[in-house]
């Protein structure tokens, strides 16, 4: 029982820092934390720039905004739809 303790203690051990070490590897050096890029920034614009006209009552406004974050795959933008 012990031994098999053990073994598993070493292999969780062995694949944490396999985790660790991944997160590590793909961590992009051109992106400081905190910042975003790509297609997801596009869409966290656009939800940035709808979601304080929705809540001011501007619909109009926010609605093609809300439309255009939902095409591009925004998990967010469908609830105000």
């Amino acid at each position: 029982m012990h031994a098999r303790f053990l073994m598993l203690l070493a292999a969780l051990s062995t694949l944490n820092g396999c985790a660790l070490t991944h997160s590590a590897d793909t961590a992009s050096p051109a992106s400081p934390a905190g910042t975003a890029s790509g297609p997801h920034s596009q869409t966290r614009a656009l939800l940035d720039r709808a979601v304080p006209l929705y809540q001011a009552g501007q619909y109009a406004e926010a609605l093609p905004l809300f439309q255009a974050a939902d095409a591009q795959g925004d998990m967010k933008a469908p609830r105000y739809l």
